[in-house]
């Protein structure tokens, strides 16, 4: 919000919405608790812009804002961002299995990462259901016929589902994470003769004395 600015002039202040007294105080919960959240969602974020050699330049606080104002060349000049990289990344172990799931450790370590970092978590069953009830592909019909007859995925439509997955454009923009993915040599082959090696591979390791415990528990 805000319009760009005249150069080297700052924008047009907007001013605060009007609230009223009852209505601020009905949104107050109990005990100090938030607000509930409104129908319309939360409030917009409010920027204020400045304008510069041809370029318009956005800033979450007005006293940002104006320090630009003052010696623009100063930032203007600096080295811009680095590109983002969206993260390629691989988490393997006996950890990610239904078993030492039950036996205590939930969730699992790849989805605490992928929730870290805003990666896209893609593991071998969620490649399978993308690939089953995104569209109607070759690699959709096999995999039916193969699931219909009572049949695992073999090693190369299950690497085929996950290539596919992965490059989907949610992967495309936030990166995504390998979870248990691949499970064996042969998947790996496939798999990286297809796409690029992740950034970083993680092998998750539990004790048998600490899954006991925690089965125990």
């Amino acid at each position: 919000r805000g319009k760009p600015s005249p150069p080297l002039s700052t924008s047009d202040p907007q001013p605060a919405p009007a609230v009223d007294e009852e209505e601020a105080e009905e949104d107050e919960g109990e005990d100090g608790d938030p607000p509930p959240l409104r129908p319309e969602g939360f409030a917009p974020l409010r920027t204020c812009a400045a304008r510069f050699g041809g370029r318009a330049y956005l800033f979450l606080s007005e006293r940002n804002r104006d320090a630009f104002v003052a010696n623009p060349a100063r930032f203007a000049a600096g080295a811009p961002p680095p590109p983002y990289l969206r993260p390629r990344l691989c988490v393997v172990g006996a950890t990610l299995g239904v078993d030492a799931v039950h036996a205590g450790i939930e969730p699992p370590v790849s989805t605490s990462l992928a929730r870290e970092l805003g990666v896209v978590e893609v593991s071998a069953a969620g490649a399978i259901e993308w690939a089953l009830t995104s569209t109607v592909s070759t690699l959709s019909k096999d995999l039916y016929a193969l699931l219909a007859a009572g049949q695992p995925a073999t090693d190369e439509l299950l690497v085929r589902a996950v290539c596919e997955r992965v490059q989907a454009a949610d992967c495309a923009a936030r990166g995504y994470l390998l979870s248990g993915v691949p499970a064996n040599l042969a998947q790996a082959e496939l798999l990286f003769a297809t796409l690029p090696p992740p950034h970083l591979a993680f092998e998750a390791t539990l004790p048998l004395a600490e899954a006991l415990a925690r089965a125990e528990a």
